[in-house]
């Protein structure tokens, strides 16, 4: 008997970003494979554009919705998961722009899964500058760092992303802005909207806690380009500040509180510190510190 095809959804938050917007809209309207529906979720401070994408999209071949919500990449996720109606949710940067085959490719790693154990699964960044073997790069591995690796977490807390493999793997974290997940799993477990800001390490935190129960992979045939926007990118001082916060956060939270672990933790604090020295970013060190004396004044 042949399986029913999944229906999917796509969610894009975004917020004063409506060009890039629109260049992520249109390389998924290009898809070999589209999706059900699209689900924009703005959180910009200006006036609604959704006059506008509907006249730049009058007929994408898919359900367009437009949704507002307050800022937070966690809440606007909350939002447009509530709204979807997707058997498969894709969740998407609103500044990236997917490879033709990007949604058929990571969508087949579900419909290929008879037994429904994978949970969820990201593609893959096509342009991510090539790996330094320096000084920041030794010490990111031995300060126990995010870094690209395995797919697993390190002891720390801190993830290692699968980059550039060639062979679909399992793996326990997912990064961001490129991935799916199961609707039934997030109905089950939700983004945590009490991280600071709402948005640093949101997709690290869930996608560690999907793997404390179901599969993740990494399908390579998924490919899109990130693409920076300058806009809405935080100050580095309040961007490590954050970080921090959420680390520490996330760390309580989730990992064992054992002494190795606990020592691992706090190496990587002082690495975060280094790293930002390293980096000749004076307020990003600045950031780091005063994210560390937030979380000493919350004990």
């Amino acid at each position: 008997m042949k399986s029913v095809p999944l229906r999917t959804s796509v969610v894009i938050p975004t917020r004063n970003r409506p060009e890039e917007l629109k260049r992520c809209l249109a390389s998924i309207a290009k898809q070999t494979r589209l999706p059900d529906e699209a689900i924009v979720v703005d959180s910009s401070d200006g006036a609604p554009f959704e006059q506008e994408l509907k006249t730049d999209f009058p007929d994408p071949g898919f359900r367009l919705v437009f949704l507002r919500s307050k800022p937070g990449l966690s809440l606007q996720k909350r939002v447009g998961i509530e709204k979807a109606t997707g058997d498969v949710i894709f969740f998407f940067d609103d500044d990236v722009v997917l490879e033709d085959g990007f949604i058929l490719s990571l969508l087949g790693v579900f419909e290929q899964d008879e037994r429904g154990e994978i949970a969820g699964g990201m593609g893959t960044i096509t342009n991510l500058p090539p790996r330094r073997r320096g000084l920041r790069s030794l010490l990111r591995k031995a300060f126990f760092l995010p870094d690209f690796g395995s797919g697993k977490f390190k002891r720390s807390g801190f993830p290692t992303f699968v980059h550039d493999r060639k062979v679909r793997q399992e793996v326990e974290c997912l990064s961001g802005g490129l991935t799916a997940y199961r609707r039934k799993v997030l109905d089950e477990i939700r983004p945590d909207e009490d991280l600071a800001r709402g948005s640093y390490m949101e997709d690290d935190d869930l996608s560690y806690r999907i793997s404390r129960k179901y599969k993740l992979v990494y399908e390579p045939y998924a490919r899109l380009a990130h693409l920076p926007s300058k806009r809405e990118r935080p100050d580095n001082r309040e961007a490590k500040k954050t970080l921090v916060i959420n680390h520490h956060y996330l760390f309580k939270k989730n990992f064992p509180q054992d002494s190795v672990s606990k020592l691992a933790h706090s190496i990587s604090i002082l690495g975060l510190i280094l790293d930002q020295i390293l980096a000749g970013s004076p307020r990003g060190t600045v950031g780091v510190i005063e994210g560390i004396l937030q979380v000493i004044c919350r004990r």
